[in-house]
């Protein structure tokens, strides 16, 4: 195993902000040099006075060979590794005027397995470009403070043997985050969601939404998961995550940071097993036909409404 090392990543590129007054919301871009491993991606900056982190970054979207393999907000990014345990939340996203850390997790420190947590890391040995974008909110006026946004990366430069000639890793399987947007029509109601993809490893789902009451997952009309949100929740802490932190508003210590989640969270492979996750072929090369999301809406919210759904797949990039 190649020693890990922490490393400044190339300037950012197309940055407008100024602490000295507004300026128009963009999209800045760092092109990330291939070859190495990378286990993770850090980002900080000072979002200004009166500011937060999530004031700041927007939409965030991980792209290789110009195709985008995840795409979240800042705040979702913080909330979804919050899940794995407070060692892998963010620093100072949600205090004002502070500089904050951001982790982009691409290995999976959180597994118990040595081999399956830096496995999961993603070789660019043959890749053709590997970019970060992230969208950069509007300022309507000045905030003092403000600094541009630096970004490091965990890396390390392993090599594999092909035929007796030692080549750097190849991308081989990730970890993709794809969004999808589930109606709701009625509230205390029953909805099915058949248009999911059927394809890949299923690791979890995620419902962005605080007024579901329960799920079920079915697979050719077999019964993967049924549960409440509350029974759910119960499991989840039971395999050490942290579905509902207690948040408060101390700033400076990592409660700040754990900020309500309002998510739903369908984890597959929560005993850190890699081949827990939801397969959609059966080993022989049958696809599965009938791929089935069941939620029931509680009497909360409105309708109709959109679900936010961030689904995480494993598989070769997209």
């Amino acid at each position: 195993m190649s020693v890990k090392r922490i490393v400044n990543l190339p300037t950012v590129a197309g940055w407008i902000g100024t602490a000295g007054g507004a300026f128009a919301a963009h999209t800045i871009v760092i092109d990330l040099p291939v070859g190495p491993r990378y286990h993770a991606i850090w980002c900080s900056a000072n979002p200004g006075a009166a500011k937060l982190g999530t004031d700041l970054f927007g939409e965030m979207r991980l792209k290789v060979n110009g195709k985008t393999q995840r795409t979240m907000f800042a705040d979702e990014l913080n909330k979804l590794n919050i899940l794995n345990g407070v060692l892998y939340a963010s620093r100072g996203i949600a205090t004002a005027a502070t500089e904050f850390h951001i982790p982009i997790w691409l290995a999976e420190p959180w597994r118990n397995n040595p081999a399956s947590a830096d496995g999961m890391a993603w070789g660019t040995g043959d890749v053709g470009t590997f970019q970060l974008e992230v969208d950069i909110k509007a300022y309507a006026g000045a905030a003092a403070g403000l600094t541009l946004p630096n970004f490091k990366a965990i890396i390390d430069n392993s090599l594999i043997n092909v035929n007796g000639v030692f080549r750097p890793t190849p991308l081989g399987v990730i970890t993709k985050w794809l969004v999808f947007q589930l109606p709701i029509a009625q509230l205390s109601s029953y909805h099915d969601f058949t248009g999911l993809p059927k394809r890949e490893f299923y690791q979890s789902i995620h419902l962005i939404d605080s007024n579901i009451d329960e799920f079920e997952v079915k697979v050719d009309n077999t019964i993967i998961r049924q549960d409440t949100v509350t029974g759910n929740n119960a499991k989840l802490y039971h395999r050490e995550m942290i579905p509902n932190p207690t948040a408060t508003a101390t700033p400076a210590t990592v409660a700040a940071d754990m900020p309500t989640r309002g998510i739903v969270d369908i984890v597959f492979d929560e005993d850190d097993r890699l081949d827990s996750a939801l397969p959609m072929e059966d080993g022989r090369g049958n696809k599965v036909q009938d791929f089935n999301l069941r939620i029931k809406s509680g009497a909360g919210g409105a309708a109709p409404r959109n679900i936010k759904t961030i689904i995480q797949l494993a598989g070769p990039a997209e």
